[in-house]
């Protein structure tokens, strides 16, 4: 509606119901618009438009070129590269973090499990090896797909220092 420049009501956007084809200039347009700079928006957020505005016409029975409209679309970029955090980057984080948040970066960094395998993690989970200076680490131990995983000599420390900052303050 904005890019049309109607106002408030939605009902504007049928005026031109009779002639199909100069709605879907219209909406190719509109893609157009948001392909290219300065709207320059990602493809899920044009999908979501896209659905949304052919949802309104296609409740309005206003029949449209559907095929047409989809090749103005354009094609999904390519998603943002995944990549683990480098030994640079894991120092300056623990440069500034507490016990507890260095605890927990190490574990992530030396299991290499999800952040969402912290939250259910629980202090029976850690298994200590003595003669090796480690822990065995039971991921997701409440679901069938848990597994093990081990941590570093100094992951193991930053737990030993986090726990027994614990029981300073009077945890058992």
């Amino acid at each position: 509606m904005k890019h049309l420049k109607i106002d408030n009501n939605p009902d504007d956007l049928l005026r031109y119901q009779d002639s199909p084809k100069f709605i879907q200039n219209q909406i190719i347009d509109y893609l157009i618009n948001l392909k290219n700079p300065p709207s320059s928006l990602r493809y899920a957020t044009r999908s979501q438009y896209l659905a949304a505005i052919m949802t309104y016409y296609d409740l309005n029975e206003v029949i449209l070129n559907k095929k047409k409209i989809y090749r103005y679309f354009g094609e999904e970029e390519k998603p943002i590269e995944n990549r683990g955090y480098t030994r640079e980057e894991i120092a300056k984080m623990l440069e500034v973090c507490d016990e507890r948040v260095k605890a927990l970066i190490l574990i992530l960094a030396s299991t290499g499990v999800r952040i969402r395998a912290i939250v259910d993690l629980k202090l029976e989970d850690l298994t200590s090896i003595p003669n090796h200076d480690i822990y065995r680490v039971k991921v997701y131990s409440d679901s069938k797909q848990s597994y093990f995983g081990l941590i570093t000599p100094e992951t193991s420390k930053a737990i030993n220092t986090y726990l027994s900052y614990r029981e300073r303050y009077g945890e058992n």
